[in-house]
């Protein structure tokens, strides 16, 4: 199971323009990522760089995706993309 979740909007944005922090928390090893995003639309993208990362380094498959119910873990794309994976969502 990873766990996810975002922080911001920063009131103070970094020199590169970064207003978002994504966490990913890897429930059995506790291993985290953590990922400055200028925008809560890049999560997608994030999560399949997390998910190759984690997959690779672990030599096992995601199961679950447990996030709060933020509008950025709910576009089709990104519902289709884990059903398809076969990654359970829990909010």
């Amino acid at each position: 199971m990873i766990r996810s979740d975002i922080w911001g909007l920063a009131q103070n944005v970094s020199i590169g323009g970064i207003h978002y922090i994504v966490t990913f928390i890897d429930d059995y090893t506790r291993h985290t990522w953590v990922c400055l995003i200028e925008k809560k639309s890049e999560v997608f993208a994030i999560v399949l760089k997390v998910k190759s990362l984690a997959e690779r380094e672990t030599g096992r498959k995601i199961k679950c995706l447990r996030s709060n119910s933020g509008k950025e873990y709910f576009s089709d794309h990104f519902s289709s993309y884990l059903q398809m994976e076969g990654i359970r969502r829990e909010f």
